[in-house]
């Protein structure tokens, strides 16, 4: 076992220490710890049919003051999670973006994910791909992560848009997510990853990361629907970007054939009943 992690009656536990602050920031944003003064916009945001379109169902308010919590709780005792996120100028609550260990059983377990939840207001602003770009950082320079994951469903083109913009691979295989019903419409999930080193090594990213998932153009398009552009307008200067090194980007091969993923460290407790878990 490389990394800071060492097996314990076989489970995987975290030997690192965390630093002791649990806030981020960026140009526009902080991530922060939960306060209760959010638990009002988050149940709205939670009950917004627009924001819970790939989600089973909306949240009630005791639902959503739940999730709050355990997210609150688990930062507390990591140090990192799913952060409240408030914009810096006006100190408005966004929604959430952080990192997270799934606790459901997936494919690709033990594994940690990256994700993110705003409110309908703040879409198409750049807030998502910019808390999260830190959020990787923090993963990769100061946690010491080998690799982060991101999963969703397959029509959600939106989250799938910011996995792209991370520069995160797309797996070819979809799954089933356990905690969906069979027959669900939402079951069939596609994931996306990006290692360390892949974001370290500043390289052009193949025109492939900016298709989305095979089984997302399938399941979305309709007869008659233009290609479209492998690479998005304005993308270029990303790409310059990434030559120079200023940004993290994977150049890939036809027949890349990495290690299965459930060699993934993750942060698992010894005991079931010290896990945290959050739905």
């Amino acid at each position: 076992m490389h990394g800071p992690f060492r097996t314990d009656a076989g489970c995987l536990v975290l030997e690192v220490s965390f630093p002791n602050r649990t806030e981020l920031e960026t140009a526009r944003l902080k991530l922060r710890q939960w306060q209760t003064s959010d638990l009002e916009l988050f149940a709205k945001m939670n009950a917004d049919l627009r924001v819970m379109e790939f989600f089973p169902a909306v949240l009630s308010r005791a639902e959503s003051d739940v999730m709050a919590e355990r997210m609150r709780s688990f930062i507390a005792q990591r140090g990192f999670g799913f952060w409240a996120v408030e914009l810096h100028e006006s100190q408005a609550f966004i929604g959430f973006v952080g990192l997270h260990v799934p606790t459901a059983e997936l494919p690709f377990s033990p594994c940690v994910e990256i994700g993110w939840r705003l409110g309908f207001p703040y879409w198409g602003q750049g807030y998502a791909t910019e808390a999260a770009q830190e959020a990787l950082r923090f993963a990769f320079a100061e946690l010491k992560l080998p690799e982060i994951v991101s999963f969703t469903a397959i029509g959600n083109r939106r989250s799938q848009a910011v996995m792209r913009r991370l520069n995160m691979q797309p797996e070819p295989e979809t799954f089933q997510h356990p905690d969906i019903p069979p027959g669900h419409p939402l079951r069939e999930h596609c994931w996306y990853r990006l290692s360390r080193e892949e974001r370290a090594m500043g390289r052009c990213l193949r025109l492939k990361r900016y298709r989305l998932h095979p089984a997302t153009r399938a399941s979305t398009s309709k007869p008659g629907d233009r290609a479209r552009p492998t690479i998005p307008q304005g993308e270029a200067k990303k790409i310059t970007g990434s030559l120079l090194g200023t940004g993290p980007c994977h150049e890939g091969t036809p027949d890349d054939k990495r290690k299965p993923f459930n060699h993934m460290p993750c942060f698992i407790e010894a005991t079931a009943k010290s896990r945290v878990e959050i739905e």
